[in-house]
């Protein structure tokens, strides 16, 4: 009986319907995370209004969540394996599609249908992604895992994210990395959301002009609240580490 279930489950990976699910699911673990990530970085902006009120707020906050050292690695693990999955099928079922020359799903929109900023972001979606894993590498190599970046007099203080932002942005190619990224991560998430619907079948036409511009607000709340503290920091008007 497990076996049986083990096949069915491999040969459901093996078909379109079973990859896009799959897509679908961790693009919500992804989307998810990416709302919750935002709002938390947020708190930085309480330094606007002293900066000792935005270096206790997001301190905290970052001490709060390594309280349980289990949970956050087991979130840890799983948006990992989300990133991974994500792309990897993303890839496959891109070329899928180029080969069979067919939209990517049953009732596509037409790309002609589409605004600027919509095709865009659709055009961009397939490479628009490794290119965020790299980003992601980088910014966890630089605020979580805090390898020695080439920054004079800067040093990575844990637990202290307040100080470790605040330092390094004040470096232009540091702010205009995160910049440059977080343009892309809002694209992602405009066309991901609206596409997150589709992949999971719950694409209706009354819902669309909803659906888009939900996805877009949410794409433009992250991607502003990301380059407003990269500029901010940037500029010295967050305080200093």
């Amino acid at each position: 009986m497990e076996s049986t279930v083990k096949e069915s489950s491999v040969k459901l990976l093996d078909t379109s319907i079973g990859k896009k699910a799959l897509v679908g699911l961790t693009g919500a673990i992804l989307f998810g995370f990416v709302i919750v990530h935002c709002l938390g970085n947020a708190l930085i902006l309480f330094a606007l209004i002293d900066p000792e009120m935005g270096r206790s707020a997001l301190n905290d906050y970052s001490e709060m969540l390594h309280a349980i050292p289990e949970l956050l690695w087991g979130a840890r693990i799983t948006l990992l394996a989300s990133v991974v999955v994500h792309i990897a099928l993303t890839i496959s079922l891109a070329r899928q599609n180029s080969a069979a020359r067919n939209s990517r799903y049953k009732k596509p929109v037409e790309v002609t249908e589409q605004g600027i900023l919509q095709r865009y972001a659709r055009q961009t979606m397939i490479w628009s992604g490794p290119i965020l894993a790299l980003y992601i590498l980088f910014h966890l190599a630089h605020l979580t895992i805090g390898v020695e970046l080439p920054i004079a007099g800067y040093q990575f203080e844990h637990l202290h994210p307040y100080e470790n932002m605040v330092s390094t942005f004040s470096v232009w190619w540091i702010s205009a990395i995160y910049i440059a990224a977080s343009l892309f991560l809002g694209l992602h998430i405009y066309h991901g959301g609206e596409a997150l619907f589709t992949t999971l079948g719950l694409r209706h036409p009354k819902w669309d002009a909803r659906t888009r511009g939900g996805a877009m607000a949410i794409a433009g709340l992250v991607t502003l609240v990301n380059i407003t503290i990269a500029v901010l920091a940037s500029t010295g008007l967050l305080g200093t580490g």
